[in-house]
């Protein structure tokens, strides 16, 4: 506990200017793990959503967001998906392509896309993210 506490203060001692900088190369890092993720999981037919992550300060938070219409769907999945599985439940792994699928295995699927939760992939592993923030905070 007095650790994390020394680390707050050391970062509250930082001018202004400096905790922004900071702020800005951590959300830099983290859109780059995310990026990554998205080319693990194959979702760069066309490259648009792996380049469309912008990290911006917003009122002293650090904001991240992906600038494609589709991003939304890509992070929760459809409706669809959504109606058979739940909000809190989908599936741990993504499916596999369907198209590898015999046809009766595939009439067995939802309609529509599962969620393939880049953001929360990355913002939820808490080791991923306090490497993060140790690279930048030091």
């Amino acid at each position: 506990m007095t650790d994390a506490l020394i680390e707050v203060d050391y970062i509250l001692d930082l001018p202004e200017e400096e905790i922004q900088k900071k702020l800005f190369s951590l959300g830099n890092l983290i859109a780059q793990e995310m990026r990554k993720l998205a080319i693990a999981m194959g979702l760069v037919a066309s490259g648009d959503y792996s380049q469309g992550f912008i990290v911006f300060i917003k009122n002293g938070i650090l904001m991240i967001e992906n600038r494609v219409k589709y991003a939304a769907e890509l992070e929760y999945g459809t409706f669809e998906y959504a109606t058979r599985f739940g909000k809190d439940k989908f599936p741990t792994v993504p499916d596999p392509k369907k198209k590898n699928l015999p046809a009766r295995t595939r009439k067995q699927f939802p309609v529509g896309m599962q969620p393939f939760a880049v953001f929360r992939r990355v913002l939820f592993n808490k080791a991923l993210m306090l490497r993060l923030i140790k690279q930048v905070f030091g």
